[in-house]
């Protein structure tokens, strides 16, 4: 098989495990990630090894495994010296240390994860991780301090990662206004928390990505006792849509 053939095969093994995670089917799409990074060292390709690994830390960390993902991510890093893929590493395991509470692991892999990104040149950087932008340095910031406590942090760099972001990258435009909505709640503006869990939904929805769908509509199923006018109304509009 030639080496353009065999990439192509790998990148699909790495594709078709996010079509599995965004239809929320996890086992599978494990199968299909860990198959990609067996693949991809009998390959030797590092970067797709390292990349896919932080897929797998993704996962873990959305499924509430974090201590899984930094395990995962500590193998990862030892694997590429690419700075788009060592950034997207960062970002993850921030997102990880953040779920885990702690303080220091967050704020020094932000760092990093920007240090990394500041490195980044498009001649040098995998296709895998081409997309890689200071929109998922941002947002993700902004998620991490959230779990942390700090919603008028989480407010603005999710706000500055939604401004940055590729309009094409719509899955990822639908989780990240879930998260500037749980955001608005903590800070007890109901009509904005409405407003962007309603651009989830309909974002989410626009892309088919169960595992997007399932994400708003948790946070809203939440709100089942508020009875905010705002937040009323969005149970209805979310019910309307979803049945």
């Amino acid at each position: 098989m030639g080496r353009g053939h065999r990439g192509q095969c790998l990148g699909l093994a790495h594709r078709a495990g996010w079509l599995r995670f965004d239809a929320d089917r996890h086992a599978d799409a494990q199968r299909h990630w860990q198959a990609a990074i067996h693949a991809a060292h009998q390959a030797d390709d590092r970067d797709l090894a390292a990349a896919t690994l932080s897929d797998l830390a993704y996962q873990a960390t959305w499924l509430a495994r974090p201590a899984d993902a930094l395990r995962i991510l500590e193998h990862a890093r030892s694997r590429t010296r690419t700075p788009a893929v060592r950034s997207l590493l960062d970002v993850r395991r921030a997102r990880a240390c953040a779920v885990l509470q702690d303080r220091s692991g967050t704020t020094h892999a932000l760092a990093s994860a920007q240090d990394e990104l500041e490195q980044m040149r498009p001649e040098s950087t995998p296709p895998v991780v081409s997309w890689m932008s200071a929109a998922d340095v941002h947002a993700d910031a902004g998620r991490c301090w959230l779990d942390l406590g700090d919603p008028n942090s989480a407010s603005t760099a999710i706000g500055t990662g939604l401004a940055e972001l590729d309009p094409r990258r719509a899955r990822t435009k639908a989780v990240f206004l879930t998260y500037r909505a749980e955001g608005a709640l903590h800070r007890h503006d109901a009509a904005a928390a409405a407003a962007d869990a309603r651009t989830a939904l309909d974002t989410a929805l626009a892309t088919g990505a169960a595992r997007c769908i399932d994400h708003v509509s948790t946070l809203i199923a939440r709100l089942d006792k508020r009875s905010e006018r705002p937040i009323v109304e969005l149970r209805e509009y979310a019910h309307a849509r979803l049945t």
